[in-house]
């Protein structure tokens, strides 16, 4: 048995609490490697305009950065009546959010960089975290927190219904592993460079994607025509060429498994749609007795998010074309509309699904509601 188990441990890894890690790279919890300082608790609508002191909002870290900020670039100010005794953040602090409308957010986190030694706090739903005794290299602070291990554990002591969050307790317990100094230099560097060149990619896809839109736009709405098509359109609603199925219900703790098995399905949820396609990072693994036939997903099924703690991401959809042995379904917070091949091409469908009507009509069913969920119906009722 002895074998066996070391077997599955590769040469130069070594097991620990919280899963397998190079032989040279220590654990080191939060609370040993830093100290947390206090923090403002202003929402945007306490902020001046007139300030001369840098504001960090924890919807900044969901919206705007990835792991870094510079307190060089256009920030929120606050009044210098409002910072009271609130710690300065310092170059190499790292601004943590400690709450979130999914799971995917709880603990994002920047590194600040700030040579200049301007003036900033930071604010809402954040923790302020500085190493105390340089464990961690500038520049390699604001990864160590993406480390799939860190990550599992946030996911496991958060807590909350509409909106997710750690406590600062349960944080300072959390274990991160630590490379050596050289290697965290060498990891910085490397993540660095393609940091950049993911933006560099980011502002092109941004200005592709709007070229798409419009096109989308002209095509989709009949404002362009296509060579050799004269024949008009007709208005129907979805539930005219498809329907729309519920997703998987089930119980967490006894209908799941950690991997792939006999009696398992995929199970796509939320998370698993990102910008327009289907991500199969971060998957669950559900008991087959949840799953209805109909709940099996098929080639070009439209997966859509019915249900989350934000408006905007209710209705986000991708068409489902993963060509692999393995089964699919959809949790209980999603749906999918899936087409009648007589009356619509699902690839068509799935593109309506991004324009600005479509996003329009959701926002219209979900207007006037505190409950951000949609039925079949509703969707089965866009024209």
């Amino acid at each position: 048995m002895n074998d066996l188990n070391s077997k599955k441990i590769p040469d130069g890894y070594k097991q620990t609490e919280i899963g397998v890690i190079p032989e040279d790279w220590e654990l080191v919890s939060y609370d040993k490697a830093f100290t947390f300082l206090r923090t403002a608790a202003y929402s945007r609508s306490q902020l001046g305009t007139d300030g001369k002191v840098r504001y960090i909002h924890y919807g900044d870290i969901h919206t705007k950065w990835h792991n870094f900020v510079d307190l060089d670039q256009d920030i929120s100010t606050i009044d210098n009546s409002k910072v009271c005794n609130f710690n300065f953040i310092e170059n190499g602090d790292v601004v943590m959010a400690d709450a979130s409308e999914d799971y995917e957010g709880i603990g994002k986190s920047v590194e600040v960089i700030n040579k200049n030694n301007i003036l900033a706090i930071s604010g809402l739903h954040t923790f302020l975290l500085r190493d105390k005794n340089n464990f961690f290299v500038l520049g390699f602070r604001g990864y160590i927190h993406n480390n799939k291990l860190v990550k599992s554990s946030m996911d496991r002591l958060a807590t909350g219904l509409k909106v997710y969050g750690i406590s600062k307790t349960n944080l300072k317990l959390i274990q991160i592993p630590r490379p050596t100094i050289p290697e965290q230099t060498a990891i910085a560097t490397v993540l660095s460079d393609t940091d950049a060149l993911i933006e560099s990619l980011e502002k092109l896809i941004v200005k592709k994607k709007a070229i798409k839109q419009g096109a989308m736009q002209q095509l989709l709405t009949g404002k362009k025509r296509l060579p050799g098509f004269s024949r008009e359109w007709e208005v129907k609603k979805l539930g005219e060429v498809g329907n729309c199925i519920r997703g998987v219900s089930y119980n967490g703790d006894r209908d799941l498994s950690s991997y792939d098995t006999n009696t398992t399905f995929r199970l796509l949820r939320s998370n698993n749609v990102q910008d327009g396609t289907i991500d199969l990072s971060e998957l669950q693994f559900v008991n087959v007795s949840r799953v209805k036939p109909i709940q099996a997903l098929q080639e070009n099924d439209i997966v859509i998010c019915m249900a989350n703690g934000s408006k905007q991401l209710v209705g986000k959809s991708a068409i489902f074309n993963v060509l692999n042995d393995y089964d699919y379904t959809f949790g209980a917070f999603m749906g999918c509309f899936r087409t009648n091949p007589n009356q619509a091409v699902s690839r068509f469908i799935s593109f309506t699904f991004q324009t600005y009507q479509y996003r329009s009509y959701i926002d219209v069913l979900l207007s006037g509601s505190s409950i951000n969920n949609l039925k079949p119906s509703d969707i089965e009722s866009i024209e």
